[in-house]
């Protein structure tokens, strides 16, 4: 299973040192739900969304230039940051694999593995499947086509609505 991480800040403004430094910290513990890639996406105050991921253990995706540059923007810019640690049931370790995954509206992560997610979609990972579903159909109409466990955390870009999601 994957594991997921997330911060919200009530300031308008960005995050403070600290919480950037507990955003880093949570992703490098969470890697113990996942050691095949890493990502992150970010929402600022005027809900724009920027996202970056890599085929690398959190380990090493916190040492990357990417990361740096991103941890400096939650200062600044970010007021929604939401990280994924990823072990791969569906599809090759790739980056294209990793999540999140974006999809017209739609930035989506995934923890849980889903049965017949060709039916959703024809991609190769079934998080992937999701988050084209939600971004064609809505997600009222995709989670209840959806078999399997998971929790999905997703952005919607025309909205600026952050929605988190879960059925065991």
């Amino acid at each position: 299973m994957c594991g997921i991480v997330a911060i919200i800040s009530k300031q308008t403004n960005g995050f403070r040192h600290k919480d950037t430094d507990l955003f880093k910290q949570m992703l490098y513990a969470d890697a113990l739900r996942g050691f095949d890639s890493t990502g992150i996406f970010g929402v600022n105050k005027y809900g724009n969304l920027k996202m970056i991921k890599a085929a690398k253990d959190a380990g090493e995706f916190i040492k990357t230039k990417a990361f740096g540059d991103f941890k400096t923007d939650m200062l600044m810019k970010y007021r929604i940051v939401v990280g994924h640690n990823r072990a791969a049931t569906k599809g090759a370790t790739t980056d294209d694999n990793a999540h999140p995954f974006i999809e017209k509206n739609i930035c989506l992560i995934h923890n849980g593995t889903i049965h017949g997610h060709k039916e959703l979609a024809n991609t190769e990972v079934d998080s992937h499947a999701i988050c084209h579903a939600i971004a064609e159909n809505g997600h009222m109409a995709t989670l209840p086509k959806i078999d399997g466990a998971y929790a999905l955390i997703w952005y919607d870009a025309d909205t600026k609505n952050l929605h988190i999601a879960r059925l065991s």
